[in-house]
């Protein structure tokens, strides 16, 4: 919101320094009507980009349509440019993930996902977004690991292949981010926990074998 105000009262002033322009005319007038010009066709940008539109990042986040001021802020993912940013509904008793757009000028966020926070688990993932973006696949995590024995989360394709990878710290949670590409069998990558050893001992999914999906069975399971 501070982002917002400093800019109209850039435009401002900068409409006032216009006038002055304006009244001295000659190629003052010519470079007034220039700059009138750019400032009408940036008030439309940000007029196209809606309601959402900030100068950062988290501030796109916070002024998602589905993000209200009772939300905490958990953390940000950055990838590519762009930022997944998690929040906690304490209302609702949700985690959130918000997808933020970074513009040539600015930050816009209209995506958002849902997750069960799944209390009773002692590995849980607290953020999370598949989203495709300029023809690239991305697939982000964030995961709050309380489970002792568990060295590092990691993405694997359908051979058992680690794509990303990341160890565990107990004291904050961990985050995986990766960008398919078209060598990547993406329906068939899962996100694994593994120990010491190179066990994997949970997945991250629907539970292997079930065929009665259920939104709130999406979530770790033992192997």
């Amino acid at each position: 919101m501070n982002g917002i105000i400093v800019l109209v009262v850039l435009i401002i002033s900068i409409s006032i320094g216009l006038t002055k322009l304006n009244r001295i005319g000659g190629s003052h007038k010519k470079i007034a009507k220039m700059i009138a010009i750019a400032l009408v066709l940036l008030f439309m940008y940000i007029i196209f980009l809606g309601p959402s539109f900030r100068l950062s990042g988290k501030a796109s986040a916070m002024a998602n349509a589905f993000i209200d001021k009772e939300h905490e802020w958990i953390g940000m993912i950055e990838l590519n440019g762009n930022e997944f940013h998690m929040f906690y509904d304490p209302v609702e008793e949700e985690y959130m993930t918000v997808f933020v757009d970074k513009l040539v000028i600015g930050f816009r966020s209209n995506t958002s996902v849902h997750l069960n926070p799944h209390f009773e688990d002692s590995i849980r993932t607290i953020g999370t977004m598949n989203m495709e973006d300029e023809g690239r696949l991305y697939s982000v995590f964030m995961i709050d690991v309380k489970e002792q024995g568990i060295d590092k989360l990691a993405l694997i394709d359908a051979k058992g292949n680690i794509l990303s990878s990341q160890e565990v710290n107990a004291d904050e949670p961990t985050q995986i981010a990766y960008v398919f590409t078209g060598k990547d069998d993406y329906f068939n990558c899962e996100l694994v926990a593994i120990n010491k050893s190179g066990e994997r001992l949970y997945y991250y999914g629907y539970e292997h074998g079930e065929n009665h999906l259920r939104e709130e069975e999406y979530k770790w399971h033992a192997y």
